[in-house]
């Protein structure tokens, strides 16, 4: 949907980056963002943003798998790359793989 590739963490100005120039302009009046407690996702200008484009946000409790199955995914995910990670020369490979064989490692 509105999709950003990026090395390094995330902190609130990428955040706030994407927010503004992926999400917010293929979303429509009245949709709901549903989104983790993560700090970054908090504070005043974020929800302005939303606010302004006729949106709303919405934060999942703290931790909440079971709402929030991405979580899930993510430790499959993790458990892929730690099994394989010798298998290539960097950990941005080795990201890569694990994307392209998402059906694979989520099977």
């Amino acid at each position: 949907m509105a999709p950003l590739t990026f090395e390094g963490s995330c902190n609130k100005d990428l955040f706030e980056t994407w927010l503004k120039n992926c999400l917010l302009p293929v979303l429509e009046p009245g949709d709901i963002i549903i989104i983790d407690n993560a700090s970054f996702h908090q504070g005043e200008y974020i929800k302005e943003l939303v606010e302004e484009a006729g949106c709303k946000i919405w934060y999942l409790p703290p931790y909440s798998p079971d709402l929030n199955k991405i979580e899930n995914w993510w430790a499959v995910l993790k458990t892929w790359m730690k099994q394989r990670l010798n298998e290539f020369q960097t950990v941005r490979e080795c990201v890569d793989a694990a994307f392209r064989n998402c059906p694979n490692v989520c099977a």
